[in-house]
């Protein structure tokens, strides 16, 4: 549901193909983010295993618990791609970034 606040890794199979045909390292996200309470996990496309899989982390209405157990089990990650949509992608910046994933400068 497109309406409901969550943090979302993406893993569809055409995404993790591009990360390993660079020679780099997919995150094994079914290990770091096990455990998170809520966590669903869903075919990338649905019906389709083969695509890939996409794992949703809820807010649950506190979004900054959701974020820190995102970003916890995203340590040692080098490289986040952002897709957040943003009606005006002009006025999307690094502190909407920040503000978007409940982060601040320092964290």
């Amino acid at each position: 549901d497109w309406s409901v606040e969550s943090f979302v890794v993406s893993q569809a199979s055409f995404k993790t193909t591009m990360v390993t045909d660079v020679g780099a390292t997919n995150l094994n996200a079914s290990t770091a983010l096990a455990g998170i309470a809520g966590l669903k996990v869903t075919d990338a496309v649905i019906g389709k295993p083969a695509s890939g899989k996409t794992y949703t982390i809820p807010t649950n209405d506190d979004k900054a618990a959701a974020s820190a157990a995102f970003f916890k089990a995203l340590e040692g990650v080098d490289v986040v791609v952002d897709e957040v949509y943003a009606p005006d992608p002009t006025t999307y910046n690094f502190e909407s970034f920040l503000s978007t994933y409940g982060l601040t400068k320092s964290s």
